[in-house]
């Protein structure tokens, strides 16, 4: 199989918020991250899709770099990213508590 690189802009993003876990943010920009602790402690969570249709259905990634910008950042407090599995979100529905309206 011949190797290539090709590049991938998300093709739709939104963040979660478990104080407005009602609350669609797939307009909002830009994507928000936070963790703030005490009696009222919010959590903020983005999530993006990449739109991958452009690979061949036995393509194999041999590697990946995912690229964000910080512009503000503790840099005392770790930044994850991990793999969301549920694909069948919809970026102006997606909330804390559902992936699209009525499916949680």
């Amino acid at each position: 199989m011949a190797e290539f690189a090709t590049s991938f802009n998300a093709d739709i993003d939104s963040y979660l918020s478990n104080l407005v876990t009602s609350g669609t943010f797939g307009s909002f920009d830009p994507l928000l991250i936070q963790f703030t602790s005490g009696k009222d402690s919010e959590v903020l969570r983005s999530i993006l899709r990449f739109d991958t249709s452009s690979l061949p259905n036995d393509a194999v990634i041999a590697s990946g770099v995912l690229t964000l910008e910080i512009t503000s950042a503790d840099a005392a407090k770790a930044h994850f990213a991990r793999r969301v599995t549920q694909t069948a979100w919809v970026e102006s529905q997606v909330s804390w508590d559902e992936y699209s309206t009525g499916n949680s």
